[in-house]
């Protein structure tokens, strides 16, 4: 039942105007390439195709070995994807971040930054990934890295269809009648079955 009140509620935030409220995704990290990286992510709670949406992203960036004395970020690159039904991802959006001069840290490297991302596709479950690139110095050298992260780092979470189209409109208001009675019913048969074993009792 709770799974229906979700989708009678994504509707509802798809059909009616509202004010867009923010939501925090996160924090999580992973580990890749000699390197520990922690992420969070900030951005709207309601995602809606087509989109062009800004998103902070929080990551802290920490190497494995133990003699190195410095570290560096020179891009970060953060996608959005939608999960298949067959287990694969597809991509719906990316942004990419170069710095002028690499972010460093002595121990790590801290790093707050505003990515935008735009497309037209949607999924019912979506999730943001992470790629940064830098390197790091131990003292008689330098150790280049690039950590991928999983496809389903962050989420999951909707990206919604449009509803620009009259016909869209009127699928998703079938969508969330239909929903609404199958509540409705469940909610009666659970009152009516309650009924039943309250007259069995008195009886």
């Amino acid at each position: 039942m709770n799974r229906y009140l979700l989708v009678v509620y994504a509707l509802v935030l798809l059909i009616l105007p509202g004010t867009a409220l923010a939501a925090t995704y996160g924090p999580t990290s992973y580990t890749a390439d000699g390197v520990q990286v922690f992420v969070q992510i900030e951005g709207p709670e309601t995602w809606t195709s087509p989109f062009g949406e800004d998103v902070e992203v929080e990551l802290g960036v920490t190497p494995f070995d133990s003699t190195y004395v410095n570290v560096s970020v020179t891009q970060v690159v953060i996608a959005l994807q939608s999960r298949e039904t067959g287990g694969s991802y597809s991509l719906l959006a990316a942004d990419t971040f170069l710095p002028s001069s690499p972010a460093t840290g002595a121990i790590h490297v801290n790093l707050t930054r505003e990515f935008f991302l735009s497309g037209s596709g949607n999924g019912l479950e979506c999730y943001f990934s992470l790629t940064v690139v830098g390197y790091y110095h131990n003292g008689t050298g330098s150790t280049a890295f690039s950590a991928s992260s999983p496809d389903n780092l962050v989420g999951p979470f909707i990206v919604l269809p449009s509803i620009s189209s009259p016909q869209s409109l009127v699928g998703i208001l079938a969508i969330a009648a239909f929903v609404l009675v199958v509540v409705l019913g469940a909610y009666g048969v659970k009152r009516s079955r309650s009924t039943s074993g309250r007259r069995k009792s008195l009886g």
